[in-house]
């Protein structure tokens, strides 16, 4: 098997952002080209991208980059959990481990992977300053306990359903607890993300 893998999700339908998140400019590159370029400056190029919304035109915004898209077709009626469950199920055994996070959250660096990859855990969570983060990284093992979840309560119950336990791992790197919902917060990113550039 592959070391590691990755799921992005970019499905949902960025209501509250009132613009459609992964295509939004950052810099000279956009948001979803920007998370699939740090996992693979980290090396992981097992990549899977779930889309859902405006999937079609989105697929072809990242068709060069050697990524595999798996598309949600009822986005709209489903939760970020259904999403991953696709992206999960796309990537299963492929991998000994596999990265996890939803595309709104484009300021986690190449380091942070690395660092996270030279655990030995298999759930762990990245922490700032205690605030914890994203990308998740999950055994293969554990992947196969997430699908197999069928309650309520999205991603967090399948992490308490499942019987790996959630490890946490300081890293000096504010980028991965800055997700962008509203046009504020995405306003603010786009700060941060230049003056790490500088």
């Amino acid at each position: 098997m592959i070391k590691a893998g990755a799921v992005i999700i970019a499905a949902g339908l960025s209501s509250r952002m009132g613009d459609f998140k992964p295509m939004l400019p950052l810099g000279e590159t956009t948001v979803i080209r920007k998370v699939i370029k740090t996992f693979q400056s980290a090396g992981v190029h097992k990549i899977v991208v779930v889309t859902g919304f405006n999937g079609n035109q989105l697929e072809k915004h990242i068709a060069d980059m050697g990524v595999e898209c798996f598309r949600n077709e009822i986005y709209a009626q489903s939760q970020m959990f259904d999403s991953a469950k696709i992206g999960f199920s796309a990537i299963l055994d492929m991998c000994e481990r596999v990265f996890f996070t939803p595309a709104d959250i484009p300021l986690f660096g190449v380091d942070t992977i690395i660092n996270m990859l030279n655990t030995r855990s298999d759930l762990i969570c990245p922490t700032w300053q205690n605030k914890k983060g994203h990308p998740l990284l999950v055994s293969n093992e554990l992947i196969k306990e997430f699908l197999e979840y069928t309650g309520d309560y999205g991603l967090h119950g399948a992490i308490k359903y499942c019987t790996g336990k959630m490890e946490y791992l300081e890293v000096n790197d504010w980028g991965i607890i800055y997700d962008m919902d509203t046009p504020q917060e995405y306003s603010a990113v786009k700060v941060m993300y230049e003056e790490m550039r500088v």
